[in-house]
């Protein structure tokens, strides 16, 4: 089981107009010839903290074009593939802060079974700790496994790697917000990080939707095209430390994607930390 943290006695404290506006988005397959990253950073640049998934790197797309779009603005965080990966392509996990990033760190799962594509790609999850005017905050950009199939064997890999974060992550330095798109519900996260303090923050709405066909093979529908037997799913949203607020949640559908964007304002409850 896992147990209850001790956490820094110093929250981190923000007005209404200084709360940091944060997003997480699985902005599905980049690169991909259909994919206009100018778009991408009209849809995302007010926000002050952006975490991405599926923003991979290949021999023809890499960061600087990222750099270039949004480094004028932006720090950028970005996990390439680790010295002793037998992978293909990286993590496709991206952080974007107005804020300076004190240090980031990339940590693939050390239990993974790849399915479909997901085989090819070191997945884990992607941690940074930003420097805002009220104090340090780390924030932790993740994409856990697909299932694929209706299988459970298969949807158990994302509860195992879930737990492979918080066994990390729980007796953190600073301020927690978990982000990222966890292949299960939010209700299902509640169960797993039960007693550690950690808290999910959700839009409460579907982020993406899923056909299931005779086979168990899974087909994502696009979240702005879905056919009507696509059953809808909430895959995308925060978990946070305790003390951590995340506010005016919004679920916000760019076009971008199959999943939509989820937003939120970081705040700091009573309680403190």
């Amino acid at each position: 089981m896992l147990s209850l943290p001790s956490y820094p006695s110093t929250p981190l404290r923000f007005t209404d107009t200084t709360a940091p506006r944060i997003i997480t988005y699985n902005i599905q397959s980049l690169p991909h010839y259909s994919k206009d990253i100018a778009r991408i950073y009209e849809s995302l640049r007010e926000y002050d903290i952006i975490c991405l998934q599926e923003c991979f790197q290949s021999m023809w797309f890499n960061s600087s074009r990222i750099q270039r779009q949004f480094g004028e603005n932006f720090h950028i965080a970005r996990a390439t593939l680790t010295k002793s990966s037998m992978k293909i392509i990286d993590s496709g996990l991206i952080i974007l802060s107005k804020f300076p990033i004190v240090t980031t760190e990339f940590h693939p799962f050390s239990w993974y079974r790849g399915v479909a594509s997901d085989s090819l790609a070191e997945k884990g999850w992607l941690s940074a700790v930003l420097r805002l005017p009220a104090g340090k905050l780390n924030v932790i950009c993740t994409h856990l496994q697909a299932s694929y199939t209706a299988k459970m064997e298969n949807m158990s890999a994302s509860k195992k790697q879930l737990k492979e974060i918080f066994r990390s992550n729980l007796k953190p330095k600073y301020p927690t917000i978990i982000a990222g798109d966890f292949n299960m519900s939010p209700n299902e996260s509640r169960d797993i990080i039960e007693h550690t303090g950690y808290n999910v923050f959700s839009g409460m709405r579907p982020t993406t939707y899923i056909l299931y066909g005779d086979d168990g093979g899974e087909l994502r529908c696009e979240a702005h095209q879905f056919h009507v037997r696509c059953r809808p799913y909430e895959l995308d949203f925060f978990i946070a430390s305790p003390g951590v607020m995340l506010e005016d949640i919004e679920v916000i559908n760019y076009g971008i994607s199959d999943h939509v964007s989820v937003s939120g304002k970081i705040g700091v409850s009573n309680s403190g930390l």
